[in-house]
């Protein structure tokens, strides 16, 4: 099975008859609303059950989904804490300078003039400006990059690399 990439996480039973209440993990849950089929697994499996989506609907920040065979609380219940997947090929195409959180994961960090500083360990979601979280192994040095072009400066995906412009106060 292809490499799958985790959209949401289901939370609960919604209601009564086999509805799962689901936190999105992506900035667009209308996009919900565009798939047939989903695959339910565990933590950063890659495999898990494929199921058909019957019905979906947005609630506050939440996705409602009514999932194929699963008709009653009890049923849905049993899907507390799966994460719905799908395949890399079926997310949604970003336009040219933009990038999914998971790519950017683990690049390699350096600055303009070629020192290692760690490697992207997270991110953080301010509202303001997002940032990497950059983390050092050797060092256990860790400090937050904003994530805007005056910062990053570029963003090589295929090397697993990132140069970013270092002023003062930002380490």
């Amino acid at each position: 099975m292809a490499a799958l990439i985790s959209i949401g996480q289901i939370l609960a039973p919604q209601g009564n008859k086999g509805e799962v209440r689901v936190w999105p993990l992506t900035d667009d849950p209308e996009r919900f609303k565009e798939l047939e089929q989903v695959v339910l697994a565990e933590g950063e499996s890659d495999s898990g059950q494929t199921v058909y989506i019957e019905g979906v609907r947005l609630h506050g920040q939440f996705v409602v989904l009514k999932l194929a065979g699963i008709n009653t609380i009890d049923g849905a219940e049993t899907l507390r804490g799966l994460y719905i997947k799908i395949a890399r090929e079926e997310l949604a195409p970003l336009p040219p300078g933009r990038y999914y959180i998971f790519e950017v994961l683990g690049l390699e960090v350096y600055d303009t003039e070629g020192n290692y500083l760690g490697q992207v360990a997270d991110y953080l979601l301010t509202g303001v400006n997002d940032c990497f979280i950059i983390k050092h192994a050797d060092t256990a040095r860790e400090f937050l990059v904003p994530a805007a072009r005056e910062f990053v400066r570029e963003m090589d995906l295929e090397r697993r690399k990132m140069i970013i412009k270092i002023i003062p106060g930002l380490l």
